[in-house]
């Protein structure tokens, strides 16, 4: 398998999980309601919102001159 299959699946990943995240913190947002599992409904968000973060950062890392 070559590198650069290797990351680009690995950035498509990365994508995708913080596609997830974005995608609940809106509806956090937009469509507020009690979350069973949950009593904090701002943790709830900061969570999403922290992961949205975490994501955004592991692909602003990857190295491009990998990526060539």
């Amino acid at each position: 398998m070559k590198k650069m299959h290797i990351l680009e699946q690995f950035k498509h990943y990365l994508m995708g999980q913080k596609s997830r995240h974005y995608t609940n913190f809106r509806l956090l947002v937009e469509n507020p309601r009690p979350i069973p599992e949950h009593t904090d409904f701002f943790e709830a968000m900061e969570t999403e919102l922290k992961q949205l973060a975490y994501y955004n950062e592991l692909i602003a890392a990857i190295p491009r001159e990998l990526e060539e």
